[in-house]
């Protein structure tokens, strides 16, 4: 397997911090959004923007697409909601289309993820809060309660995302803690919390022994990107006792892990990244791969399969769950010239999307 560049997408004046690929009818649509205060969408096949939202006053956190014809975009304490039907080339971002959705409920509190799954938007910010909003039932108002609220981490809860198929919720945080909600009951049903990691504990197939263990000395584990595998739920999960389901849900850690949490245990692997993990996905044309781009300014394509089914476990703390004593194997890894913050991948072709400074890169998977 190899990755190979094949493309770039030029416009943005600063760094990209986070992308968005469509799905359906949309599956030709990219957005990205940057430090510029900018917002654009982009059509994959031509890499040219064909809108362009601007005036933001401050750096976008996140963008997502939402519902079957709106995408949205997070900026400080707002997420604004779009109609790509009724939007010019330019836009000005204050003009949206359908909904802003204030979160008022933390005050100034910046947003830091969102996810979506159909008309429904969750988000979680610095102060620790998640809120799911449906954006049907929001109207034109300037703010919405969420479906629930809740504070559910102690300091920033970094990441957010939807299970594809089953009534669930993943967060991360800077608590160093992963939990599963139900939506339905709006109960946690899974929550691992994750310790820092022991010399002893590290792969021996770890490359780079030393730089390793200098990164987890300086970095906490803090969750800074979640993943639901999918196609392991046996039912559409809208009717479905998740408690009887299965899922997975990956993390990426600020020490270079990866972490599987599934509702029997919690293992990890100490030694995948030399730096940060930024940003986590199964590739959507393929879920046997899993991708994950490191603030090493590395890209990795790796056997979902071995982190959804790991073999090989170690002991490890309570807290901590236990440890992986070997590696999962890399299929693929392409190195970058900057600092990678997100990914994204297309629906129906083997690309994978990320950001270099100021441009997106497109990698094919060969």
């Amino acid at each position: 397997m190899n990755v190979k560049r094949v493309g770039y997408f030029a416009g943005h004046r600063a760094g990209i911090t986070s992308l968005a690929a469509g799905w359906g009818s949309k599956n030709n649509l990219l957005i990205s959004g940057s430090e510029d205060k900018t917002s654009r969408l982009w059509d994959m096949r031509t890499k040219k923007a064909v809108h362009g939202i601007v005036g933001f006053e401050q750096e976008i956190t996140a963008v997502e697409f939402v519902g079957d014809d709106s995408f949205a975009v997070a900026c400080g304490n707002t997420i604004y909601v779009y109609d790509q039907r009724y939007i010019g080339i330019v836009h000005q971002a204050q003009k949206s289309n359908t909904n802003i959705f204030s979160n008022r409920s933390s005050g100034s509190s910046d947003i830091q993820s969102i996810s979506t799954r159909g008309d429904f938007i969750a988000f979680v910010d610095e102060d620790g809060r998640l809120e799911v909003v449906d954006v049907t039932d929001a109207g034109l108002s300037t703010s919405a309660d969420g479906r629930f609220s809740k504070e559910i981490h102690d300091t920033v809860a970094a990441c957010v995302c939807f299970h594809p198929e089953l009534l669930l919720l993943a967060t991360g945080g800077f608590d160093s803690q992963v939990r599963i909600w139900d939506i339905a009951s709006e109960k946690i049903i899974r929550q691992a919390a994750v310790g820092m990691v022991d010399s002893a504990q590290m792969s021996d197939s770890t490359p780079d022994a030393s730089s390793a263990n200098r990164v987890r000395m300086v970095n906490p584990p803090f969750i800074y990107a979640l993943a639901f595998a999918p196609g392991l739920a046996s039912s559409d999960g809208e009717a479905a006792d998740v408690e009887h389901e299965a899922w997975t849900a990956v993390s990426g850690h600020a020490d270079g892990r990866i972490m599987h949490t599934s509702a029997e245990n919690s293992v990890y692997w100490p030694d995948c990244h030399n730096y940060s993990i930024s940003a986590i996905r199964f590739m959507r044309s393929n879920p046997e791969i899993l991708a994950t781009a490191g603030l090493d300014k590395v890209i990795k394509l790796w056997n979902s399969d071995k982190i959804i089914s790991p073999d090989n476990i170690g002991e490890g703390g309570e807290s901590s769950g236990a440890v992986v004593k070997s590696t999962p194997p890399v299929l693929a890894h392409v190195d970058l010239i900057a600092k990678p913050d997100t990914l994204a991948t297309a629906e129906y072709s083997p690309i994978i999307y990320t950001d270099e400074n100021s441009s997106v890169v497109a990698f094919a998977v060969i």
